[in-house]
């Protein structure tokens, strides 16, 4: 049995021909937009899929296999420890800055000695895309920063500059606020 008032409709559409036909158009309007969309998830997918093929995964070779012996992991040298990693990097950086590093003996690396001091209990340390000193903590964050927007050094340059030349007083307001300053505060002055 029909959902009732379906006897209405269909008098009502059998009445009015150009109510109807509009609906109609507008049902066509709505199977096209669908059918369209359907049909570019469908192309993108067998895109996707041709480009999965397109690889040639019997290209790739091994060049080389690495092996280590028992006996050989004396002469290996031992892992490297992360803060390892950050002393060189700031002996690399420290290397660039000054000129004048002192050579070291032959049996011991060639790490200046302020280097192997940074090692120790260490909280900052020389970006090496911006040159800033930075925490080495925040380290990460804003290496991640730098990297994503190469702009950014210069829009951050740009800003403060724009700040420093807002921010200075005239020699006028310097001397104002110091007389204001006496007053309030003979004991300082």
């Amino acid at each position: 049995m029909p959902p009732k008032g379906t006897k209405d409709r269909l008098a009502k559409d059998a009445g009015d021909l150009a109510a109807l036909l509009e609906r109609c158009a507008k049902r066509l309007e709505w199977e096209k937009v669908r059918e369209r969309e359907l049909k570019d998830a469908a192309d993108e997918a067998e895109r996707e899929r041709l480009a999965y093929q397109a690889i040639d995964w019997h290209e790739f070779v091994v060049v080389d296999t690495i092996e280590f012996f028992d006996d050989e992991d004396e002469e290996l040298p031992p892992p490297l420890t992360i803060k390892d990693i950050i002393a060189m990097t700031k002996a690399q950086v420290f290397g660039q800055q000054e000129e004048g590093t002192e050579t070291a003996p032959a049996d011991t690396p060639a790490v200046p000695a302020a280097a192997v001091a940074m090692t120790q209990e260490e909280k900052e340390m020389v970006s090496p895309i911006t040159g800033e000193l930075i925490a080495v903590a925040d380290m990460a964050e804003h290496m991640r920063v730098s990297l994503i927007d190469p702009r950014w050094k210069e829009q951050r340059e740009a800003m403060l500059s724009k700040i420093r030349d807002h921010t200075r007083a005239s020699d006028e307001e310097i001397g104002r606020n110091l007389v204001g300053l006496a007053k309030t505060r003979p004991d300082i002055f």
